[in-house]
């Protein structure tokens, strides 16, 4: 069966204050199959402009470790953190989220199988 679409998301955290909560959800919609989490990494610039790095393996929180697709590939290379931490001020921190969209990959076998292609496709975030 085909792949399903993959998205990237860089999600903020002003003032370094990431609690966690999202883990919850993210755990939600891999056990429900909607998405698998192919690649979480952290990013945060300190008050003196200095950029550390984190991926979420080796964050030590064995529930983030258990959420990415072992074998999937490294999505997030390293001119990506420079990129994420260009976006980011002193003091604030970013995930950066590559995830592929499972429930799509029927409808894209289907396409394909149609015999149709993709044309344009476009998000609106929910803000």
């Amino acid at each position: 069966m085909s792949n399903g679409p993959i998205e990237v998301l860089v999600l903020g955290f002003p003032g370094n204050e990431f609690s966690g909560e999202i883990l919850p959800e993210l755990a939600r919609l891999v056990a429900g199959g909607q998405i698998a989490i192919l690649d979480l990494k952290f990013v945060a610039k300190a008050l003196d402009g200095q950029v550390v790095t984190l991926e979420a393996v080796d964050a030590g929180n064995e529930e983030w470790a258990e959420l990415i697709v072992s074998d999937s590939a490294d999505y997030v290379e390293d001119e990506d953190f420079q990129d994420v931490a260009d976006m980011l001020d002193p003091g604030n921190s970013a995930a950066i989220l590559v995830f592929e969209h499972l429930w799509a990959k029927s409808l894209t076998s289907a396409l394909i199988g149609a015999g149709g292609v993709l044309l344009f496709n476009a998000r609106i975030p929910a803000e």
